[in-house]
């Protein structure tokens, strides 16, 4: 952490397992780490950070997940979980903003991020940027689907 930025947290994002309403998981409403390792998966691609980081859980757990289809938007993703048995690592809130999505936690080990606003430390604020901060804080603790810090 830089020592000339304030990190303010803002909320924390959960990536679950996210399946089709007809997937063999879709009943479960929390899986271990094998039965991640097990699945067949569409993932986003390299470019995107939350590849990074869903490869970097991965590492960390040992796991190597078996990914058949790489896509480069959300929105492809989404459609071949919906359209397939293939399963996906995004977060929940995607999941639950489709009806026929499914998102399955992660259980005991969470793949979560947390959203900070960084700002210069004793940098001069503007009134402006003193409402847009306080906005944000007040949004973010609005969200669903997101646990607020």
């Amino acid at each position: 952490m830089a020592p000339d930025l304030d990190l303010d947290p803002l909320l924390v994002e959960t990536l679950a397992l996210v399946v089709s309403r007809d997937h063999a998981l879709a009943c479960e409403t929390s899986i271990g780490l094998e039965t991640l390792s097990a699945e067949s998966l569409v993932l986003l691609s390299a470019e995107f950070a939350t590849r990074d980081q869903i490869d970097r859980f991965c590492r960390q757990h040992g796991i190597q997940p078996r990914v058949r289809i790489e896509a480069n938007s959300i929105s492809a993703v989404v459609e071949i979980v919906r359209r397939t048995r293939l399963s996906t690592l995004l977060p929940a809130t995607i999941a639950f903003a489709h009806q026929d999505l499914i998102a399955i936690a992660l259980d005991p080990v969470r793949l979560q991020r947390t959203a900070v606003l960084m700002q210069r430390k004793d940098a001069y604020r503007s009134a402006a940027a003193k409402i847009f901060v306080a906005l944000t804080k007040e949004v973010a603790a609005g969200f669903e689907g997101f646990q607020a810090v």
